[in-house]
């Protein structure tokens, strides 16, 4: 087991619009003093800014696969007959 103590925690969801993305966890303020008001807002500052890089980083990976797919899409469409149904 561990010898950890928390002493003070502050949690900030990561959200973008209704979906929760994940949450940014600070423990224990050095020099054992609680949070502050203002640390709180520096976290949910940083906790925006990782979620637009989250936001991001999702939407560029879902770029990557939808050319991914084309471009396998493509490549069967250039060795394939391609026929024409109306005949």
């Amino acid at each position: 087991q561990s010898q950890f103590q928390t002493k003070s925690l502050v949690a900030i969801p990561l959200f973008d619009q209704e979906e929760i993305l994940g949450a940014v966890e600070v423990l224990n303020k050095k020099g054992n003093q609680s949070f502050s008001q203002d640390d709180v807002v520096v976290l949910e500052l940083l906790a925006h800014h990782a979620s637009i890089a989250i936001k991001i980083a999702n939407l560029i990976d879902e770029k990557v696969q939808f050319e991914r797919k084309a471009a396998v899409a493509d490549a069967i469409a250039s060795i394939s007959p391609v026929r024409d149904l109306r005949q």
